[in-house]
């Protein structure tokens, strides 16, 4: 009897431990899932940060010195090139202006009167009846007169522009902002501050930086050049509904900050669009006709902040055609399209990529591998079409 019970523990025995082998056989090659890294047409953007500025702008300044005796436009308004904005005190530069008219006219008479004398003097001393030397200064006294009716024709001409410029006129067309002065304000000729700003508003600028390489880059890759559409991104994320054209790459490099700025330009006839607005503008560079794309939940990152991703890689004299060896490969982030990643460097069509299984196994692990297509029922959610080339946008926020 107590044989019997020896031989059943022992029996017993044999049965828990081949019981936990198969578990533990399992637990020790964790599975995965991985789908096959696919190719297709991407296109390539580059999302830039940058202000709006206005197409054109002008300040307004007086020319002469003078008391503001009346303002002649509205705040805020659209004014014209050559409107009269502001009329500056006119009574000094009228009473200049006749002077120098009485000037001219004085200057004028005494020049016929040396004329007539200079005449007669020629007369006079091819008959001998006066000296060489009178008739030389009679000459010079009409030609210092002549010089003085010019001298005093442009003073009449000044005084006459003096003038005018006390009727303060718009340099240029567009929407005028807010007075700095007001009437019986004294205002002084190239006076610092401005009495009052125009800017033109029916086209926009938008100026965005861009590190040298990545102009670089962008050149060699696609042939970058002005002309180039490109779209405004406002803060809330949409779109303006009307493209616009890079204007000109700088030619010169920010040294402090390896930057090169970015011009474009945009129509602006809704008036949309205001100085000084913080925006982004998408600008396509190419189209990658063989892209890679990937989940983003697929991307790991490195200690020193480097992205990689886990790879099934087959292993010689594997016990099953699904065990696979993981391994690291490190990846070039060119964007972003949607909840995926836009892969330029890495990753080649028809590589095992992991998609699942993370929290299972790291690199080097051996792992049974599930294709996405019938992978576990967790997946068929997440990982929409398998088998379809990529298509999309990408974008990369620089």
């Amino acid at each position: 009897m107590r044989v019997a019970n020896t031989i059943l523990a022992v029996c017993l025995s044999l049965f828990a431990l081949a019981g936990c082998e198969q578990p533990q056989q399992q637990r020790q090659t964790p599975a995965v899932v991985f789908d096959i890294v696919k190719t297709g047409p991407v296109r390539i953007t580059s999302e830039l940060h940058g202000r709006i500025s206005a197409f054109l702008v002008s300040d307004v300044r007086p020319q002469v010195t003078g008391i503001i005796q009346e303002r002649l436009f509205t705040e805020g308004t659209d004014v014209v090139e050559g409107d009269v904005l502001y009329q500056i005190d006119p009574a000094l530069y009228e009473a200049a202006l006749e002077n120098a008219k009485a000037t001219l006219l004085k200057a004028e008479a005494v020049t016929q009167a040396s004329q007539a004398l200079a005449e007669r003097y020629r007369v006079l001393v091819r008959a001998k009846a006066i000296s060489q030397q009178e008739y030389d200064n009679a000459q010079a006294d009409y030609n210092s007169n002549r010089a003085s009716v010019i001298a005093a024709k442009a003073a009449l001409d000044t005084a006459r522009i003096n003038l005018e410029y006390t009727r303060v006129k718009a340099p240029v067309s567009g929407r005028i902002g807010a007075s700095s002065v007001t009437p019986g304000a004294l205002v002084t000729a190239s006076q610092p501050a401005p009495l009052a700003t125009i800017q033109q508003l029916d086209k926009m600028y938008v100026d965005v930086t861009q590190s040298s390489v990545e102009v670089m880059r962008m050149r060699e890759r696609f042939g970058l050049n002005a002309d180039q559409p490109v779209q405004l991104k406002f803060q809330d994320g949409s779109f303006y509904r009307h493209n616009g054209t890079i204007k000109f790459f700088d030619v010169t490099v920010d040294p402090r900050t390896d930057m090169v700025t970015v011009r474009a330009t945009f129509p602006n006839d809704e008036g949309l669009l205001l100085p000084g607005m913080f925006a982004r503008t998408v600008l396509l560079e190419g189209v990658d006709e063989a892209g890679v794309l990937i989940p983003q939940d697929t991307v790991s990152y490195d200690p020193r902040g480097l992205p990689f991703v886990l790879v099934l890689e087959t292993v010689p004299n594997a016990p099953a055609p699904n065990i696979f060896k993981l391994a690291a490969r490190s990846v070039t982030l060119g964007g972003n399209v949607g909840n995926q990643w836009y892969i330029t460097r890495g990753l080649a069509a028809g590589e095992k990529l992991m998609v699942s299984g993370k929290q299972k196994a790291g690199p080097e692990a051996m792992v049974m591998g599930i294709p996405a297509a019938a992978g576990a029922p967790d997946q068929q959610g997440q990982q929409g079409q398998p088998g379809q080339p990529p298509q999309g946008e990408a974008s990369g926020a620089r």
